[in-house]
């Protein structure tokens, strides 16, 4: 039984008879899929590929009743599940991915990758309003390389450039991860400090930070929103200065 369709039927008398039926979507339908991928341990570049396959090959779903798809709901999740695990990318790196659809007349497939080995982010800011001037339009660009110890525990190496004036820094550290609250320490190599810190995250797309520098006795608070997948927005105060920060994530 098909019951989000109404059945037409027309027959064709004839020494043969023929008999055709309709099947017409009750409203609500869908009108567009959208797949996204949430990534917080793998650079979400590596998945724009298979992005694209996922919403290409769901893009089907469009003009379906609503009802009809969240009835098959779990059905289609498995089936994305599948597809996804014969991408190159995920046989290649090891990522589970869990999908998760959101059925609407715009419904969306979000695909949540996840590695329990290595945490591996690309990151790239620009500091807007800093009254000292060689922090003006600062851009930095930043690799993290983490080795991740159970499921809560993280050694890794960032290390940033800065294009401006093409000065390197890496910074060494670790970290203990618990729920939504992070809590590590670091040392940085270019200005030989040692830093603890820590993050608070909650309702996904929002986080504070803080930054302490042991050597320099200074703080720093930062207040951050994620807009987009790839962008976002930190407004950040120091013991000394307050700024805007834009932030590109890979």
């Amino acid at each position: 039984m098909l019951p989000e369709f109404y059945a037409h039927i027309t027959i064709k008398p004839g020494k043969t008879s023929a008999v055709t039926i309709f099947f017409i979507p009750k409203l609500p339908v869908v009108r567009q899929v959208e797949a996204n991928v949430e990534s917080e341990h793998v650079p979400q570049l590596l998945f724009l590929q298979a992005q694209r396959n996922v919403a290409n090959k769901y893009a089907g779903l469009e003009g379906l009743p609503i009802d009809f798809i969240k009835r098959h709901s779990m059905a289609i999740q498995e089936q994305i599940y599948k597809d996804m695990s014969e991408q190159g990318v995920i046989r290649r790196y090891k990522i589970n991915v869990t999908p998760k659809l959101f059925v609407g007349e715009k419904t969306q497939i979000y695909l949540q990758a996840k590695t329990r080995i290595y945490d591996i982010r690309g990151l790239v800011y620009m500091d807007i309003g800093r009254t000292q001037n060689q922090y003006i339009g600062e851009t930095v660009l930043q690799a993290h390389l983490g080795r991740k110890i159970g499921t809560q525990h993280e050694v890794f190496t960032d290390v940033q450039l800065r294009p401006g004036n093409f000065t390197w820094n890496m910074r060494l550290g670790y970290f203990c991860q618990a729920k939504r609250v992070q809590l590590g320490i670091r040392y940085e190599t270019a200005d030989e400090t040692v830093h603890v810190f820590g993050n608070v995250d909650w309702q996904k797309r929002w986080q504070w930070r803080w930054d302490r520098n042991m050597t320099m006795k200074r703080n720093e608070w930062g207040f951050r929103h994620r807009m987009r997948n790839y962008l976002g927005i930190e407004y950040v105060v120091s013991s000394t200065d307050h700024w805007i920060r834009l932030l590109g994530y890979m």
